[in-house]
C-alpha cells in the first residue's frame, strides 16, 4: 500500500479489538476516525482483504463520500451500483454529518449498507462511484447482497440480526444523531508504532 500511495502524504492506522466479545468492525472503524478526527486529513475505511490493481484505484481527496472498488475479483469483476462495501472514501465533514457509522453491528455483516442508508438520509449531494479494480486475498462473497441466501443456508444468526436491524422497523426510520461518533465508548489499551503502520488496541 505504501508504494501504491508513494505520491500521496498518509498514514496507515491498524485498530485491532481485543479478543474479549464480538467483533464491531464499524465502532472499530469509528474509533479510529476518533483517534484522528483533528488531524487535517481525510480518510479511507477499506475492507482488510482488499488490495488495489491499478491506477484507477483513486485515493485523492472526495469531494462526496465516494466507494472506490467498484470492481472486485471476487465478484468477477461485475459493477453493482448498490454495493458499498469494500473501500469508502470520505472527508471529515461528511462523516461527522451523518454521525459516522452506527455502534450497534456486532458480528459480520451489514454495517456498510447502514452507512449508506445514513449518508442517503442525510445528504442532498449524491454518492461517487469510482472504478477502482480491487483483488481481494479472501475469495468470499459471503454477506454481499448476492450472497445473502447463501448466507441464511449457512445459518449465521448474528449476520441475520443485523440484515433485520439495518432493514426492517427495529431502524425504519432511525435518527442517526443518537446512534455513531456521539455515543461512542471504546478504551485505548495500547499504541505502537510499527514497520510502515501504527497500531492501536482498544476495548470495545
Amino acid at each position: 500500500m505504501h508504494n501504491f500511495l508513494k505520491d500521496l502524504k498518509h498514514r496507515i492506522v491498524v485498530i485491532e479489538q481485543t479478543e474479549e466479545g464480538l467483533f464491531n468492525r464499524a465502532k472499530l472503524l469509528n474509533a479510529g476516525f476518533s483517534l484522528y478526527r483533528d488531524a487535517n486529513a481525510y480518510f479511507c475505511f477499506p475492507d482488510v482483504d482488499m488490495l488495489p490493481e491499478s491506477a484507477s484505484c483513486d485515493y485523492s481527496y472526495p469531494v462526496i463520500p465516494t466507494h472506490l472498488s467498484a470492481y472486485c475479483s471476487q465478484f468477477e469483476y461485475q459493477f453493482d451500483p448498490f454495493c458499498f462495501g469494500g473501500v469508502l472514501l470520505v472527508n471529515k465533514g461528511d462523516f461527522l454529518k451523518v454521525n459516522g457509522f452506527s455502534n450497534q453491528y456486532w458480528g459480520w455483516g451489514a454495517e456498510d449498507d447502514d452507512l449508506r442508508k445514513r449518508l442517503d438520509q442525510t445528504r442532498t449531494l449524491p454518492l461517487a462511484h469510482r472504478m477502482g479494480r480491487y483483488h481481494c486475498i479472501e475469495q468470499v462473497a459471503f454477506g454481499h447482497p448476492r450472497a445473502h441466501e447463501d448466507v441464511k443456508r449457512r445459518g449465521n444468526p448474528q449476520y441475520q440480526k443485523n440484515c433485520l436491524r439495518l432493514g426492517e422497523g427495529e431502524r425504519l426510520p432511525y435518527d442517526p444523531g443518537t446512534d455513531g461518533l456521539s455515543d461512542l465508548k471504546f478504551e485505548l489499551l495500547k499504541t505502537t508504532a510499527e514497520a510502515g503502520f501504527v497500531r492501536h488496541l482498544v476495548r470495545l
